[in-house]
């Protein structure tokens, strides 16, 4: 019995480093997170910010997003729409595209972001990127940029709030309980403001989310509103499993579930064949951090996570997860993937 004794302290040990370091990350990243309000556009953003449309949903979401964007003041310098105009049946689209002459359409193979980046403007020193389907404030591009300046960032990426109808229990789990849904996959998939020299480097979409580039992931409900239920064609059900958030609960799971309930079955049996005091105390701490990590990396964890982070492979190998989750946050290791300091 000693030996066993020794073994749950050893591992409990272990997790409660390991879950020191989650809550240490966690108000670290929450401390973090800014909430970016309304503000009303001046003299010195003049020309600024090139927007790029991605297109997503039909012709009359865009043209909503289109029109959204041309009201915008003076310091959007350029409109870039990733289509072809005879790709859009809505004459309206035609009409403002000639009243507007900010608005360029760009002949791209599927709305290829990388194609519109490098067809900004030199003079443009940001840029913007949104999605056909998103809701928008009036003052999106003076908001995010006077944010951007302010906080001497490079990167914005910008949460939004997302419209629920009936049905949200369609939804995966996670997503409803941490309220916030980051939409993984590059940048191609965010609201986002950069700098035009980070977005004409190359393999853009791919490496702004690991480059040592000052990044913020900021609170943008006020200004972005994306209608999960609102008859949008990309953002049905299957779509939102498909964009890298099973993936994410999977890694949830695997991180989560091993050594804790390892150590909470080992207690509870523990618990009905022995009355000791030292085994009963080992069962309910075991099964309190098991159940505070299970609820902040699913309820909280996707809602500060930093686009483009990935899971280290070995931590998909029980009982090594915590063990090497420890290890890695004093010694990093490289281990065919990059740090991560948000996936426990």
């Amino acid at each position: 019995m000693s030996v066993i004794a020794f073994v749950c302290f050893n591992l409990l040990l272990w997790q409660t480093i390991a879950t020191f370091i989650l809550l240490r990350n966690f108000i670290d990243k929450l401390g973090r997170r800014y909430r970016i309000i309304p503000t009303v556009p001046h003299l010195g953003l003049i020309g600024k910010v090139s927007v790029i449309i991605i297109p997503a949903g039909d012709d009359k979401n865009i043209y909503r997003l289109l029109a959204g964007i041309s009201r915008q003041s003076y310091e959007v310098r350029e409109i870039l729409v990733l289509a072809t105009r005879d790709c859009f049946k809505n004459e309206n689209i035609k009409v403002l595209s000639e009243k507007d002459p900010r608005i360029r359409f760009l002949d791209v193979n599927n709305g290829m972001l990388d194609s519109g980046l490098y067809n900004v403007s030199r003079r443009s020193e940001w840029v913007l990127v949104v999605r056909g389907g998103d809701y928008i404030h009036k003052n999106l591009a003076s908001s995010v940029l006077s944010f951007a300046l302010k906080q001497n960032c490079e990167v914005v990426y910008l949460l939004p709030k997302f419209i629920l109808r009936r049905g949200w229990k369609d939804l995966p789990l996670a997503l409803w309980l941490s309220g916030w849904y980051t939409l993984g996959g590059g940048i191609a998939n965010y609201c986002v403001l950069l700098k035009r020299q980070l977005s004409q480097s190359s393999n853009n979409n791919k490496i702004l989310g690991k480059g040592n580039y000052r990044q913020v992931v900021a609170d943008g409900s006020d200004l972005v509103k994306i209608n999960i239920f609102g008859g949008l064609k990309d953002y049905n059900r299957g779509l939102v499993l498909e964009m890298g958030y099973c993936q994410c609960v999977f890694s949830i799971l695997v991180q989560t579930l091993p050594l804790p309930l390892l150590l909470t079955l080992t207690g509870l049996w523990l618990y009905h064949h022995y009355d000791f005091l030292t085994f009963r105390l080992l069962f309910f701490l075991n099964f309190f951090l098991f159940i505070l990590r299970l609820v902040i990396q699913t309820a909280v964890i996707p809602a500060i996570q930093f686009p483009e982070e990935k899971i280290n492979i070995w931590f998909f190998f029980p009982p090594f997860a915590d063990i090497l989750a420890t290890i890695q946050w004093f010694f990093p290791l490289n281990l065919n993937a990059p740090k991560t300091d948000v996936f426990w």
